[in-house]
């Protein structure tokens, strides 16, 4: 097995293992300015595969819409964190920061009906693992 695809099974192990948890405060909160930095982070790194619009791209799964939200809404951050970290971009991960791939959920926060509000997304694991994505 790949280095890559050992990174990528762990992140999704840690993702089965993190709970479901309530929306109620939990739910991450971003900054416009996050967005507005991940939009651009995803024309240059993820809209090749994924599509210009998140669900029209040749190689890469829906990143907005029911497939998205029944994938990832309710669940932890950090679980989607440590995923993107570990595998995404499939051929280069580890190329963006932390703080751009914070960034970049912003941007698929807003994309899925998210509000932006004044209280930036952190971009440490430790940090992420109370929150839940918004749904």
């Amino acid at each position: 097995m790949s280095a890559g695809r050992l990174a990528a099974s762990a992140a999704l192990l840690a993702l089965a293992a993190s709970p479901v948890m309530a929306q109620g405060d939990t739910a991450a909160r971003f900054t416009q300015a996050q967005a507005d930095n991940g939009a651009e982070l995803y024309r240059d790194n993820c809209a090749m595969c994924h599509g210009p619009h998140l669900n029209d791209g040749e190689f890469g799964p829906s990143l907005n819409g029911a497939r998205f939200k029944r994938q990832w809404a309710g669940n932890g951050v950090g679980g989607l964190f440590a995923y993107l970290r570990a595998a995404m971009p499939p051929t280069r991960t580890s190329v963006l920061k932390s703080d751009e791939y914070a960034d970049l959920m912003a941007f698929l926060f807003q994309a899925n009906g998210a509000k932006a509000g004044d209280k930036p997304l952190p971009d440490t694991a430790e940090a992420l693992s109370g929150l839940t994505v918004p749904k």
